[in-house]
């Protein structure tokens, strides 16, 4: 059986088609920069908990930051045992921290996981996506001004129709 996250209290595993079926390693591990963020705001929580000492922080964040840069680097990629990012933060928090690094779950589900680094991550893209669109508004409406006497021929329903610019057409969208 695959070492698995949850399953400390189960003699045997679930057959290796239903973890391969389950496993999301491939697509989620793009959240590992808000599964560290959010794995280091919830250190201090469990901080202010009393659960960790406040000197434990440094040794989480240190070890949080050198799985990023052995992630960007490329250093760092996913064992055969991590099924999700989540599995992989804290495998990593675990070997380099051990009882330390096991503690940073106490409190939070990875449904919790999931859904927060999700919606920092839909938060961060949209921003990205917003500023695109908006970079591309200020480029069509450059080339509408630019276009503004070029005739075309209009279209309504897909037959032509009365002519307009070109900058008419590209303002219009």
């Amino acid at each position: 059986m695959k070492k698995v996250v949850w399953g400390g209290r189960f003699s045997s595993g679930p057959d290796a088609s239903m973890m391969d079926f389950t496993t999301s390693i491939g697509v989620d591990v793009r959240l590992i920069e808000q599964d560290v963020a959010v794995t280091k705001a919830h250190a201090r929580s469990l901080v202010a908990a009393g659960l960790l000492a406040p000197g434990d922080l440094d040794a989480i964040d240190g070890t949080l930051d050198s799985l990023l840069e052995g992630w960007t680097n490329g250093t760092v990629a996913p064992g055969p045992d991590d099924e999700d990012v989540h599995s992989l933060v804290e495998r990593w928090l675990t070997e380099k921290l051990g009882d330390l690094g096991r503690r940073i779950h106490a409190g939070r589900s990875r449904n919790d996981l999931v859904a927060t680094d999700l919606r920092l991550w839909c938060k961060e893209t949209a921003e990205g996506l917003a500023a695109g669109a908006s970079a591309l508004v200020g480029v069509m409406a450059d080339l509408a001004e630019e276009h503004a006497g070029t005739i075309v021929p209009g279209y309504t329903h897909l037959q032509r129709a009365q002519p307009v610019t070109l900058g008419f057409h590209l303002a219009a969208h």
